[in-house]
């Protein structure tokens, strides 16, 4: 499998460099990275992903607890507050959809 992932990394990114142009090279620079994160996952030990997994969570939870307790200690307003907590909300989403 791994072999796989690596013919087809470098694949893409061979092709990538041969599209790549000055009008273009921020947006290819996001499937690189894209590309990049998936390669390095996949040629991760499970020990590696699953604490990395708790990381990422720990991280989000830490999130949650900051903009609350800077909301209350700030007067931020609850538009605000909740625009932030559905920004998180979508990101764990995303990220747990993304590694499930």
């Amino acid at each position: 499998m791994k072999e796989l992932e690596s013919a087809g990394y470098n694949a893409v990114m061979l092709y990538l460099s041969s599209v790549e142009n000055e009008e273009n090279r921020s947006e290819i620079n996001v499937i690189r990275h894209y590309y990049m994160v998936r390669h390095n996952r996949f040629s991760q030990s499970d020990t590696k992903n699953e604490t990395e997994s708790e990381l990422f969570i720990r991280a989000f939870q830490f999130e949650y607890t900051y903009v609350q307790g800077t909301a209350s200690q700030q007067d931020l307003s609850p538009e605000l507050v909740s625009t932030l907590q559905q920004k998180i909300s979508m990101d764990q989403l995303v990220y747990m959809q993304s590694n499930g």
